[in-house]
């Protein structure tokens, strides 16, 4: 299913026939036409600040995580956490966009600088190579995951991408 707009894009309006007082209504049909379409990947409507920037392109750090952690595609593309337990992943994306879109999201995992927790991701997340790598045990190296999906979201392929020193 294709993404959906309120009104189609077209350029044939205003006709040089056409009388001036339809103006209003066709600027405001414009903006909404603007819109839909900025919505899509950007911030809309959130404060003066903030629209108009990337809705994917952003840093989320949730912080010292443990138990079941909501991954939202829609806060940002690279998710930073650290963990303070034992962790599995889950994912929600709040955008419903159409099967024809890819989702991707870089995932950086802090090890904790004393013990050593796990990171269990869905079942509908695959390894590249159906070669499993785990979370570094090394105390507060982060490991750096990317995970991507052709699908918006059915089916994931995450690669590792390596583990440094925080």
């Amino acid at each position: 299913m294709a993404y959906t707009h309120t009104y189609a894009w077209e350029q044939t309006h205003p006709t040089d026939t056409e009388n001036a007082g339809f103006g209003a209504l066709r600027i405001r049909n414009l903006k909404d036409m603007i819109e839909d379409r900025m919505k899509v990947s950007h911030i809309w409507g959130d404060s003066q600040t903030t629209d108009g920037e990337h809705k994917y392109d952003k840093i989320e750090n949730l912080g010292s995580v443990s138990g079941t952690v909501n991954i939202y595609l829609t806060n940002g593309y690279i998710k930073f956490m650290k963990l303070s337990g034992d962790v599995t992943l889950s994912i929600s994306d709040t955008d419903h966009m159409s099967a024809n879109y890819a989702r991707a999201f870089m995932l950086a995992v802090q090890q904790h600088s004393s013990s050593v927790y796990a990171l269990t991701f869905p079942p509908s997340f695959k390894f590249h190579n159906n070669i499993t790598i785990n979370v570094t045990t090394r105390a507060s190296w982060v490991t750096i995951y990317h995970c991507l999906s052709i699908d918006n979201g059915t089916h994931w392929i995450i690669t590792h991408v390596g583990d440094f020193l925080w």
